[in-house]
């Protein structure tokens, strides 16, 4: 879908990026979404390119206490106008969806569109893709074919079972959701004695199971940076 298709009146979308991890596996003093490359922090990059969508209305950023104060003057630069609010992200993954949750509470229906800060390369078609099939869906995520084959294993590193891998898709983000739907299906979830996730749409698929999630093809571009070796990568080209 072109990004040039004129936006249809509808429901707000409002694009919210997941800074609050720590990056645990990234060999760097500070969390990876605030090393450059290219001149500037991996999450000003991922910024640009919510900014720059036509259809993209509002910006939020989850983001870790001790952070708040650096995308607070990232929010003061006018280039931005579409980031508006400051979240602060939980201990684990679910805890931070919970506070944007919270944070959206009052507000009129809208489109969320869930965001890996260290996805900083997200194509602008794909960002139209997603916005477009939520007039239709009430959750979409952008995946990619599994190309490698998967091993399933047990404690002691034997394979259990090998899935038929032109059934497996690899997630990726944007996972967005109609406010009201992801709201419902984490309401259901921190009922649930056993509840963890590490994943929005596993959420949703779990607690609300009569709701379709639309899978929205991505690209390999769009890939999260893991390691430093990846800075390093993408520094080199």
């Amino acid at each position: 879908m072109a990004v040039e298709r004129r936006k249809e009146v509808g429901m707000k979308n409002v694009a919210v990026i997941l800074a609050a991890g720590s990056g645990s596996r990234f060999a760097s003093d500070i969390p990876k979404q605030y090393v450059k490359i290219q001149g500037k922090m991996i999450i000003e990059h991922t910024i640009e390119a919510f900014q720059r969508h036509p259809f993209v209305d509002e910006i939020m950023i989850a983001v870790q206490p001790l952070f708040a104060p650096l995308i607070e003057l990232i929010k003061k630069e006018e280039k931005y106008n579409k980031l508006t609010s400051i979240i602060i992200g939980g201990k684990e993954r679910y805890d931070t969806t919970l506070s944007i949750i919270n944070h959206c509470e009052g507000k009129e229906e809208c489109n969320l569109l869930l965001h890996d800060a260290v996805r900083p390369f997200i194509d602008q078609n794909t960002i139209s893709d997603v916005i477009t099939a939520l007039h239709d869906y009430e959750a979409v995520v952008v995946a990619t074919p599994a190309i490698d084959t998967i091993l399933e294993v047990n404690d002691e590193q034997r394979i259990t079972a090998i899935p038929d891998r032109k059934r497996l898709w690899n997630a990726q983000t944007p996972q967005a959701f109609r406010l009201s739907t992801l709201r419902s299906a984490f309401e259901k979830g921190v009922e649930d004695p056993n509840f963890h996730a590490t994943d929005d749409s596993s959420v949703v698929f779990r607690y609300l199971p009569q709701t379709s999630i639309h899978i929205i093809a991505g690209l390999a571009s769009n890939m999260k940076i893991t390691y430093s070796e990846d800075v390093e990568k993408l520094e080199g080209k």
